[in-house]
């Protein structure tokens, strides 16, 4: 609202229109067959970019929208578990969020799956699960990536709900 500044008042186009023109000049000197992320998730920068770091996108009463709109346009990763939770539904309650959104796992703490030998049952029960959400990723790639998400089916049956809380930031999500 600084009239010396010398861009519109109240918003305007300046922020996204750098971003763009900085991404593209990052975008045109990179080798074919290397890509480009950014952390967050800008729908203006989706032309621009291969990846969007997502991580605390999941959270209660969220739509996959996002994920909808941009499917095969750019890829989504990063979601994040902390690291001490393991025996926990919220430690699994947010990558199969974000998987179910289509955001590939990712930002675990690097402790989870190294020197397992020494683990206890927790850690090797979420670090079994995240591995086998990463083969599944894996295996359904193409439908991840460029699938049309659809309305749930209907189920029938008895299916257990599991519901979880995310304590981020100093804030129960």
């Amino acid at each position: 609202m600084d009239t010396t500044h010398g861009h519109p008042l109240e918003g305007g186009y300046l922020w996204r229109d750098g971003y763009q023109q900085m991404f593209s000049k990052i975008h045109n000197s990179v080798d074919s067959g290397k890509f480009i992320t950014t952390e967050g998730g800008c729908d203006f920068l989706a032309n621009e970019v291969d990846g969007f770091m997502v991580q605390g996108w999941e959270s209660n009463h969220l739509v996959p929208a996002f994920s909808v709109v941009y499917a095969g346009k750019v890829q989504l990763f990063g979601t994040l578990t902390g690291s001490s939770h393991y025996g926990e539904q919220r430690f699994y309650g947010r990558p199969t969020q974000g998987f179910c959104f289509g955001s590939q796992t990712g930002r675990q703490s690097i402790w989870l799956t190294s020197n397992l030998a020494n683990a206890n049952d927790d850690r090797l029960m979420a670090a079994n699960f995240v591995k086998s959400l990463a083969k599944m990723r894996h295996k359904l790639k193409y439908f991840m990536s460029f699938g049309e998400m659809k309305h749930p089916l209907s189920i029938a049956g008895s299916i257990p709900e599991i519901s979880f809380s995310v304590y981020d930031y100093g804030i129960t999500i």
